[in-house]
Formats: C-alpha cells, sequence, structure tokens
C-alpha cells in the first residue's frame, strides 16, 4: 500500500516552488503520452503499441523549448527535443540510467505552474518505477487515470491507493472508438464503467470517454468530448491551480488525521484489552496459587498424621519388645541365680553372672 508519512513536507516544498504536478497514471498503451501530446499540441513524447514509458516525464512551461535528462545519481544532461522519442523504453543514456525526463515549452496551458507527468503502466511497474510513481503521488494535488478498457485488478488497486492518499482524480477512457457495437451498447458500456468506477472511490466519478486516433473513422464523433475534457483541465485545474493544491493539502491532511486517529484508538483499544487481561490473568493466576497452596497443605497434614501415626505404632511395639526383652533377661538371670544356691561361693557366682548378662540387658 501507498506510504504518505514522509510525503507531506515534499508537498509544502512544491507549493514554494510553485510546482503542481499533474500525473497521467494507468495501463500500459491506454494513450497516456498521445492524450498529453494532444493537450500539448505538440508530438513530443514517444506513442507506440507496446510500452514506450521507462521513466517519469515531466512537462512545464517556459519561454523558449527545452528538454533535458536527469539520472540516478542526480547529474543532468541537456538534450535536443528531437531525441526524446528516441528515448522510448529506454533505462539508460550513455550508460547511465535515467531517473526522468524533463520537456519545457510556452504551452499556455501550463502557464499557471501545472507540470503534466507521463508515467510507466501500472501493470508495468518494475521496482524502480513503483518507487518513482509512490514519490510522484507524495508530490501531487490531481490524478488524471487514463483506461483503455473495463477496470482491471490492477487498475482498482492502484485507484484505491490514490484514494487512500486523499487525492482527487479525473478518469479518461481512451479508446472508445474501438467498440464495435451498437451506438446503444457503446453508452451502456460507459455507464457501466462509470457505475464501476463509483463502487470503486465511493463518489460520482469525473469521467471523460475519448478517442486518441485522429485517424480513426469515429474520430469527429468524439472529438467533442476531448474538447470537454480539455476545457476541464484548462478551467477546472490549471486556472484554479492554487485552489486545488489547498484543497488536496486539506484533503490529505484529513486523511492522515483520519489514520492517525484510528491507529492511536487501535493502540489505545489494545491497551485496555491487555491491562484487563493482565488483571484477570494476575487474579486467576492468585487464585491457582491460593488452590495449590491449600493442596499442598493437605497433602503435608496428610503425610503428618501418617507419620505420627506410624511413629506412634512404631514406638509402641519397641517398649512392647523391649519390655518382652527385659523380662526375659530378669526370668533368665533369676535361673542362672536359683541354680547358683548350692554353691559355696554365691556371691562372686553371683557378680560373674552379672557382669556376663549385664551386656544382654543394655542391647
Amino acid at each position: 500500500e501507498m506510504s504518505f508519512s514522509d510525503g507531506f513536507p515534499t508537498l509544502i516544498a512544491c507549493m514554494e516552488g510553485k510546482q503542481y504536478y499533474l500525473p497521467f497514471i494507468g495501463q500500459f498503451s491506454a494513450g497516456k503520452s498521445k492524450l498529453i501530446n494532444r493537450l500539448i499540441g505538440k508530438e513530443v513524447l514517444p506513442t507506440k503499441s507496446v510500452e514506450t514509458t521507462a521513466f517519469l516525464t515531466y512537462i512545464s512551461y517556459a519561454e523558449e523549448e527545452c528538454a533535458s535528462l536527469e539520472y540516478v545519481d542526480g547529474t543532468k544532461e541537456s538534450i535536443e527535443i528531437s531525441r526524446i522519442k528516441t528515448l522510448d523504453h529506454q533505462h539508460t543514456c550513455n550508460g547511465k540510467p535515467i531517473a526522468a525526463l524533463r520537456y519545457a515549452a510556452p504551452i499556455e496551458l501550463l502557464k499557471s505552474g501545472l507540470i503534466l507527468v507521463d508515467t510507466p503502466g501500472v501493470n508495468t511497474l518494475i521496482n524502480e518505477h513503483v518507487k518513482m510513481t509512490e514519490e510522484l503521488l507524495q508530490n501531487s494535488q490531481f490524478i488524471v487515470y487514463v483506461t483503455a478498457s473495463s477496470l482491471t485488478d490492477s487498475d482498482r488497486r492502484m485507484i484505491q491507493n490514490i484514494g487512500n492518499l486523499g487525492i482527487d482524480m479525473v478518469f479518461a477512457r481512451t479508446h472508445v472508438d474501438e467498440m464495435r457495437d451498437s451506438e446503444e451498447d457503446v453508452y451502456s458500456t460507459i455507464k457501466q464503467e462509470r457505475e464501476l468506477l463509483q463502487q470503486v472511490i465511493g463518489t460520482s466519478p469525473d469521467y471523460f470517454a475519448l478517442c486518441n486516433e485522429q485517424n480513426s473513422p469515429e474520430f469527429e464523433r468524439w472529438v467533442s468530448q476531448y474538447e470537454v475534457f480539455k476545457e476541464y483541465i484548462s478551467q477546472c485545474l490549471a486556472a484554479k491551480i492554487e485552489e486545488i493544491y489547498t484543497r488536496s493539502t486539506l484533503g490529505r491532511l484529513g486523511i492522515m488525521k483520519e489514520k492517525f486517529e484510528k491507529a492511536l484508538n487501535t493502540k489505545l483499544e489494545f491497551l485496555k484489552k491487555n491491562a484487563e487481561k493482565s488483571e484477570a490473568e494476575i487474579e486467576e493466576t492468585i487464585a491457582q496459587l491460593t488452590q495449590q497452596r491449600k493442596s499442598i497443605d493437605t497433602r503435608l497434614k496428610t503425610q503428618a498424621d501418617r507419620i505420627k501415626t506410624s511413629n506412634d505404632s512404631t514406638q509402641s511395639l519397641l517398649q512392647s519388645e523391649l519390655q518382652v526383652q527385659k523380662n526375659k533377661q530378669i526370668k533368665a538371670f533369676g535361673h542362672e541365680v536359683d541354680g547358683k544356691t548350692a554353691d559355696n561361693d554365691l556371691q562372686n557366682s553371683v557378680k560373674r553372672l552379672f557382669e556376663r548378662q549385664l551386656p544382654k540387658a543394655v542391647d
């Protein structure tokens, strides 16, 4: 999706330099270059049935006709007007990558500061073209979107991206002379295309059905529509360029405001949800820990009771066993003493018997 975060400062610089861009954007072979040639009244830009625009071409007003190339490395070079048509579909000149072509001439339509811009076809954009087109859109106040047939998916995506930038558009449907059906069907097709555009942009479009081929037998039939289109460019755009710029700037500021608010609201909701979620998680964790503590206390008490019971039983068994052993020793000692009663030295015998039996009693 097209970005606009860095575009507004550049837009201000364009206003201060009295540069008001009007890009012609659309599919390749839609007739953008030929339409621009008609508007400026000069066959300057190359026009073929294949993609011929390999870089951005700026057409502006000057007291004297001139042309120059701008290279990717930032250098510039003046060129002969006749060389412009030889540059079609070339990305380099003298071995250096071309960034843009600038053509200026005493064109009345552009005297107010309007700059027409020819662009590569949206369905043939390579990475370099995409970057150029994005930068161009950031500096543009209005767009002429050119189609040669019904809208394609590429058209819809590009139109939606432009609309998301808050830039107004006018639509030119070229090659209308190639509609071979009856007149009723032609106007019905145009009506359907207008309705489809309205669905894409959300408002009723400024739409012109045009014939670019002057050799076509249908040219005279549609020439009046071209005159209306040229009058629209002249009176509604070129003659009111600063008004258009102001309206465009305010519109784009509004888009920025809406997107910033949406982003902030999304972040706020995210924070709220996370805060609520964290509090709930803490409460749940506390409840789990409390339950675990109760379970552990219960298990410890059970084990303690078992140990106490086992200990009491063991002590009782030991006491009984000791008493039995004690009784046995006393009884054995008594038998020994009784057996020695006839002995002359009874005292000595008892003493020896006691010494012999005492360790057993201690054990």
